[in-house]
């Protein structure tokens, strides 16, 4: 467990408080594309800032969890993540999204 500590520089009580501009643009993009309803109401509603933020976090703990605590591989564990957030879900209707779906908010 130490070495996980010392390999993210963290005492592992929050990973990243403060998302990218990159991970928010490269969570934003298939959003646009697959749930533009959902995007333009999270405008409308003063939320996409929020929502992009809130899921940009969620990747990168995932990231951390899968490389740091599993061990896996830095390319499968990024094939892993752009699975769960970036890839539209299977029979999903971009019309009728209101809000992002992505894992590990069931919470």
């Amino acid at each position: 467990m130490r070495h996980q500590k010392q390999a993210n520089g963290q005492d592992g009580t929050n990973h990243t408080s403060t998302p990218s501009p990159q991970r928010r643009n490269l969570l934003l993009t298939p959003w646009k594309s697959y749930r533009p309803a959902m995007c333009k109401a999270m405008v409308q509603e003063n939320r996409l800032g929020a929502m992009l933020d809130a899921a940009a976090v969620q990747c990168d703990e995932l990231m951390c969890q899968l490389v740091l605590v599993q061990q896996m591989d830095y390319g499968a564990a990024w094939e892993t993540a752009l699975g769960q957030f970036l890839l539209p879900q299977a029979g999903s209707d971009s019309t009728s999204q209101n809000q992002p779906d992505p894992p590990g908010t069931s919470a």
